[in-house]
């Protein structure tokens, strides 16, 4: 057995199958569509991309059968200069508890994100960011425990 033939073996087991991406890509497609039907959020003129490893296309299945993975979700949105990051999570967290599926899917607060339980096989990490300058690579995301907002580069 060559290693290619070792390596396409291993990316086999760990890659998320087509039934997997076809339920993370429904989800951001319901994510998308909420955030720009929603009145309150629409006003924020909310752009949704994906971030992280499965942006990357680096997503993998955890080894525990039982683990989950992330995808990361962020919702760039523009918001006054002085509004609050913490306020700003709490939004958003409210803003989805108003869909009944929504509310049932919504973890414990996180630091930088709303979280989404998708049935114990993933959680979309929602992050409602904010267009801080008119430099489209750079943006800011909300925390918790910094008590403010934090600059990520999410193209870098």
């Amino acid at each position: 057995m060559t290693i290619q033939t070792q390596y396409g073996t291993f990316l086999g087991a760990i890659a998320l199958d087509k039934e997997r991406r076809d339920r993370i890509d429904s989800a951001a497609t319901r994510l998308s569509t909420y955030c720009t039907s929603d009145a309150q959020i629409a006003l924020y003129n909310p752009t949704l991309f994906f971030q992280g490893s499965y942006a990357n296309d680096l997503a993998v299945r955890p080894a525990d059968p039982k683990g989950e993975y992330d995808v990361d979700i962020v919702v760039l949105m523009s918001f006054a200069a002085n509004t609050s990051a913490t306020a700003v999570l709490d939004w958003m967290s409210d803003r989805l508890a108003l869909d009944p599926d929504y509310r049932s899917r919504i973890m414990p607060p996180k630091d930088k994100c709303v979280r989404l339980n998708y049935a114990g096989d993933f959680h979309v990490d929602v992050v409602p960011a904010h267009r801080a300058t008119n430099d489209t690579g750079r943006i800011q995301i909300p925390s918790r425990s910094s008590a403010g907002w934090l600059y990520s580069h999410h193209r870098g």
